[in-house]
């Protein structure tokens, strides 16, 4: 399974529930997780992965900025993992 797939999952359940998620680029940062869900005004951030696969170094550097920041994030690396994943942030 690729990550595309993985995060097809997640866009289709964050939707099917009525939640606010973006694809996010971000200029200048090295790191950054792939999407954005946004619920009760509380941000998310989710990063997809391949199953198996696991975050590069900078990518845990600036997820625990975030986290530091008051966020969460998410690593969601299967269809099963992102539909969970989406189910809690939206509180079901």
């Amino acid at each position: 399974m690729l990550e595309r797939a993985v995060a097809k999952a997640l866009v289709e359940a964050a939707k099917a529930r009525g939640l606010f998620i973006r694809k996010c680029k971000w200029e200048g940062r090295v790191g950054a997780p792939d999407y954005i869900v946004l619920r009760g005004g509380i941000a998310h951030f989710i990063e997809t992965k391949a199953p198996g696969e696991r975050p590069r170094a900078s990518q845990i550097a600036e997820f625990r900025a975030i986290e530091t920041a008051g966020a969460t994030v998410w690593i969601v690396d299967s269809i099963p993992a992102a539909t969970a994943a989406i189910r809690a942030i939206a509180g079901v």
